[in-house]
């Protein structure tokens, strides 16, 4: 008792709000129904994930990093009833990193308690923290790298070497284990040299960090990043004769550019894809009644509404008649359909990027005010910056350091947020539709900028500076 006393006595009085903010929502969520498990279209291929040998683990759709936190959940509970308990805990962990992540950059303890528990509010945690599905554990995932990364490279020189290889070992272990989850935090390989590199470059002309060379930095992180997906690609290419971190891509990529397949288009296709274009609008043919009038290829919302359609109902069951259920063979010659599509229709796919990218930034900002807490975020901010503009006073010259600390702040939490939320989307974008769960998964780290925006605006009287002996 005595040692959890004096345990207590060091802790931060704003980490305990944080955590009681952590506690308070675990309670909201439990009393409206969140913490109970629902099942998903894709619960069935985690839970059924086949662990029986190393070739039918690494051929299979999915990775194996969700399929194994399922497994460890159904030790406690067989009917993953504590899947969602699991997830809020694992995601409140990730806030306790990044709030640690911050300590070098946000001096206050207080104004990080803020920044990052803003992030306990967000449409991946309370939309999606139920279902059996990679969002809310992923978003774990991305929000513990990333402060990790911001803990690393905001450090002080002083800091020893052992540590901070350390640190980056455990960063390039939790992206690893992240991308395992959902492969579409691959965005994080790229994220985190570059953040990292910038973050760098920010201490070092802010004069905290002028010792650490820049283009280290950025090696460091790339190799960390790297290292772990290539042993694990390099594993899965001795093991099924695949080099890649899972069989999947070429699912997504056919029902974009397979929407652009019609008949005109197969003397212009590679000769070993022909049979599955011809077999698939076949397939088409027999749901033409159902598109009728949809011969529209640049129209976004037509698109989206017919993606899965263009998977699973038409090249999905094409390719099956040809490879029977060989999923490797089957998401090979998909991907091979679906980029020799592309190469034949490059006006549509760029014409698919433009769209999806103004319907992504649609989204993320739609689905952001449309969040109570973030709307309120967001009025609380303008009505700070309004009386701040109107009845704030010019700030003395001592205050001019603080004001400069929190440009400093400012310029991280923006440069951190923006990036990650830019790089996921990119990723998405480029193979499926930026759905509502994929923009609220990229959008998870911009409360932060909100939140400090509101903690760093402290108007304050103006202060006169003491009168210099011998004037008046």
């Amino acid at each position: 008792m005595r040692r959890f006393v004096s345990l207590a006595a060091h802790v931060s009085p704003a980490a305990f709000v944080l955590v009681f903010q952590m506690l308070a929502v675990a309670c909201g969520l439990m009393v409206v129904g969140k913490l109970s498990p629902v099942t998903v279209p894709d619960t069935a291929s985690y839970v059924e994930f086949p662990f029986s040998s190393w070739s039918a683990a690494l051929g299979h759709l999915r990775t194996p990093g969700y399929p194994l936190f399922l497994s460890v959940v159904a030790w406690v509970t067989p009917d993953y009833s504590a899947a969602p308990l699991a997830h809020f805990s694992a995601y409140c962990l990730a806030v306790g990193l990044l709030c640690r992540g911050l300590r070098h950059v946000c001096p206050s303890p207080w104004q990080r308690m803020v920044i990052s528990s803003s992030l306990l509010y967000s449409n991946i945690l309370l939309g999606y923290v139920e279902t059996l599905a990679t969002d809310t554990l992923a978003a774990a995932g991305g929000i513990a790298v990333t402060g990790l990364l911001m803990g690393r490279q905001t450090a002080p020189n002083e800091v020893s070497a052992g540590a901070r290889w350390l640190k980056l070992f455990v960063l390039g272990v939790t992206l690893f284990a992240t991308c395992l989850v959902r492969p579409a935090y691959l965005f994080l390989i790229v994220f985190v040299p570059l953040t990292g590199t910038l973050l760098s470059w920010l201490s070092e002309r802010h004069g905290s960090n002028a010792a650490r060379p820049v283009w280290r930095a950025g090696l460091e992180l790339l190799a960390a990043s790297v290292t772990p997906l290539l042993v694990y690609c390099a594993l899965r290419w001795c093991v099924v004769g695949k080099f890649g971190l899972v069989a999947f891509g070429g699912f997504n990529l056919i029902g974009i550019s397979g929407q652009w397949l019609d008949a005109g288009l197969l003397p212009n296709l590679p000769e070993a894809s022909r049979p599955l274009a011809q077999r698939a609008l076949e397939y088409r043919q027999r749901l033409a009644s159902s598109n009728a009038g949809s011969n529209d290829l640049t129209n976004y919302a037509q698109m989206e509404a017919q993606y899965d359609i263009t998977i699973w109902q038409v090249f999905h069951p094409a390719a099956r008649e040809l490879f029977g259920d060989d999923t490797r063979r089957t998401n090979t010659e998909l991907r091979q359909l679906a980029s020799a599509i592309v190469r034949a229709r490059p006006k549509l796919y760029a014409t698919w990027l433009v769209k999806a990218t103004r319907q992504a930034a649609r989204l993320l900002v739609s689905d952001f005010v449309r969040n109570p807490a973030y709307l309120l975020l967001t009025v609380a901010c303008v009505l700070m910056q309004l009386g701040s503009t109107l009845f704030g006073h010019r700030a003395a010259a001592q205050q001019q350091t603080e004001i400069a600390n929190a440009a400093e702040q400012g310029e991280v939490l923006f440069l951190v947020a923006v990036l990650y939320a830019a790089l996921q989307l990119l990723l998405v974008i480029l193979v499926c539709p930026p759905l509502g769960r994929m923009t609220d998964a990229a959008a998870v780290l911009l409360p932060m900028v909100l939140a400090n925006f509101l903690v760093t605006q402290n108007p304050s009287p103006e202060v006169k500076p003491p009168p210099v002996e011998g004037r008046p």
